[in-house]
Formats: C-alpha cells, structure tokens, sequence
C-alpha cells in the first residue's frame, strides 16, 4: 500500500518553513548544501509533497536560528502534525471532501465565506441544513442526521477567538426557495444572533450590486499560513492553494466587500426579512 501523503496541518508546517527562508532572503539551493539536503528534498518538503520528520523540522530550525515561542510553537506543531484530527475519529460518514475542509477550517486564522444562493454551512441551523439535505434526494434519514450532526461539529470552529469569520451573503440567499417559513425565520434570527459574536462578521449583497465573477459559484477562502480556497460544487469540492488561483477569489472577496452592506445595515435588512415571516 502506497504511504500516505503530508496531511493539512504537514503542508500548513511546511508552508511556514518555506516562509521562514524566504524572510531569511536565503536561496533554496544555498540552505539545503548547507545542511547537507538535497535541493529536491528541501523543495518538496517547502511545498508540502513528501512526509518529514520532527528531527529534519529541528535541523531546519536550527538553521535559521529560531527561538522562544516561536520555536516552542513550530516544534510543537512538528510533533503533532501526523496526530489525526477529531473528524478522522467523530462522524465516520463525512466524505472525503468534507474532512479535508475541516482541517483546513481548524487552523485556519480566518474563514470568509461567499454565498450567492444559501446560508453559509457555517451559520446554518440544524433543520436549515436538513431542509436542503432533503431537497438534495439520494439520502436516508440516518444519513442525513449525521450529516447535520457534521456540520454542528464543524460549526464549533467559530467558538474560537483566534478565528475571524465573515460571511457574505447575498440578498437572495434570505428568501431561500423550498425552505419552511418557520425554518427560515429561526434561520435568520441565528444570523442576528451570530452577527452580535466579536469575531463573526455578516455582510449581505445587494442582488443588483453582486459582481458578475461572484455569481459564478460559492467559496470559502480560508486564510493561514498556507491560503486555501474551497469551491462548492453539487455534491462534493476543489481546493486551490496556488498563488495565481487564490489571487482571484482574493480579487472577489474586494470586490463583495465593496458591493455589500455594513453590519449594521446588513442587521436592517435581515430584521426586516425576518419580519415578513412572522
């Protein structure tokens, strides 16, 4: 059996490695003659495509001569890194996909979300995620419970205060079709309800002002040490880390931040919502 590849929080270490020599202004192919690597080796360690060990961590550390806390934090997070995280233990039934997308949410410093149709998977409620899971087809009951269970575990990320959410939604997406008046009135008042969280950010925009670009698809651009932005699709996702990629939804995200209501007016409007379906 094929040994398996660096998982999120190895490419996360790698990525901070990479970073490290370059703050250095130091040349790749100088480091790795220096202690004693291989020029490939040292590249591929830096891009997150062969698995490494603590001690090559603790050579290149040494290298560049970190100290105190920051050395304490990278060693730490060289001995943990092959440690699986909750969602390879909890909820076996998560795809692939989905387990991906939590690690990368776990150790992300920021998470901003574009939704120009539904309520971001984030701030769903429980019965908001089992209406469209309905509407989906192709699920049992038990399997669409566990999903919901998923993301109310996934949700959890946002009890953190070293993570920063923003959630743009569009206008559109606080009339959602097929969805119970009841569930959505309790759907919009949690977006009020997180909204009024210090790290937690809701902006709503305006249909007519949306960015054509924006209208293309949903995405998550999760931002740490590595950027990684995850594109919706149907059933499953694509993640993106390369520069050039990532550089366009950071073009969007400018964008709807331009286009999209204040918190406060975006309150307004989701109060407002809220009130046609009491």
């Amino acid at each position: 059996m094929p040994r398996k590849g660096p998982g999120t929080k190895a490419r996360n270490l790698a990525a901070e490695l990479r970073k490290l020599r370059e703050s250095r202004g130091l040349r790749l192919s100088d480091v790795a003659e220096d202690i004693g690597w291989d020029k490939s080796k040292l590249s591929r360690t830096e891009n997150g495509l062969r698995n490494f060990t603590l001690e090559e961590v603790v050579q290149l550390l040494g290298y560049y001569k970190v100290k105190g806390d920051q050395y304490a934090r990278l060693v730490a997070a060289a001995r943990s890194m092959n440690e699986p995280g909750w969602w390879e233990f909890d909820l076996q039934g998560l795809s692939e996909d989905s387990r991906t997308l939590v690690a990368y949410e776990s150790s992300a410093d920021e998470i901003i979300s574009w939704s120009p149709f539904l309520t971001p998977g984030l701030l769903q409620t429980p019965d908001y995620t089992g209406e469209l899971l309905r509407a989906h087809g192709g699920l049992t009951f038990e399997q669409r419970q566990e999903r919901v269970a998923g993301r109310l575990r996934r949700q959890q990320v946002l009890n953190r205060k070293d993570v920063r959410f923003v959630g743009f939604i569009a206008e559109l997406s606080l009339r959602t079709p097929g969805i119970e008046r009841p569930v959505m009135r309790r759907q919009l008042a949690h977006l009020l309800e997180m909204q009024r969280r210090p790290n937690v950010s809701v902006r709503v925009v305006p249909w007519d002002a949306t960015p054509h670009r924006a209208l293309l698809t949903p995405f998550i651009f999760l931002r740490s040490t590595l950027d990684v932005v995850h594109v919706e699709l149907i059933s499953s996702g694509v993640f993106l880390d390369d520069e050039d990629d990532t550089r366009v939804y950071e073009k969007t995200i400018t964008e709807l931040d331009a286009t999209s209501l204040s918190e406060a007016e975006s309150v307004r409007v989701i109060e407002a919502q809220e009130g046609e379906r009491t």
